[in-house]
């Protein structure tokens, strides 16, 4: 087993493990997945299947925006003090920017945006975009 991919998996486990604060944990997903330099798309946001599980993830290293979404539902997901919420990703456009927008709710709220060239970030505001497709944990492996 590579060693890399091993030392990723447990630093992946002890950073969920940091995690039991639910307001303080959100901010601490974002900012370990915004460390990750952003990489052109190699997943089809619309195609579940082509979506790597979580360990996929992990062993391939290679986030673009939409992997560093599923990155964060899947830590949300297997975190103690989420595990128990329903996670979700949506994707939609942003009208008056015209950009693909992914989104993460968490029990039916909307947290988590991921804008072209932006951070990811936690969003309030979503009066100018429009959700065309939304996926459930059910969805997810």
């Amino acid at each position: 087993m590579d060693l890399q991919y091993t030392n990723r998996i447990s630093s992946w486990k002890n950073f969920r493990s940091s995690l039991n604060n639910k307001k303080s944990s959100i901010k601490k997903v974002l900012d370990y997945y915004n460390s990750f330099p952003d990489k052109p798309r190699n997943v089809d946001p619309y195609d579940k299947l082509s979506w790597p599980d979580p360990w996929e993830l992990i062993l391939e290293n290679d986030y673009c925006r939409f992997r560093k979404i599923l990155g964060i539902c899947y830590t949300l997901q297997l975190t103690e003090c989420f595990k128990n919420m329903q996670t979700m990703i949506h994707i939609g456009v942003d009208e008056k920017i015209k950009d693909l927008v992914y989104l993460i709710s968490v029990n039916k709220k909307i947290i988590i945006g991921s804008y072209n060239g932006e951070k990811i970030r936690k969003i309030s505001n979503l009066k100018n975009i429009r959700i065309h497709e939304s996926f459930t944990t059910k969805d997810f492996h």
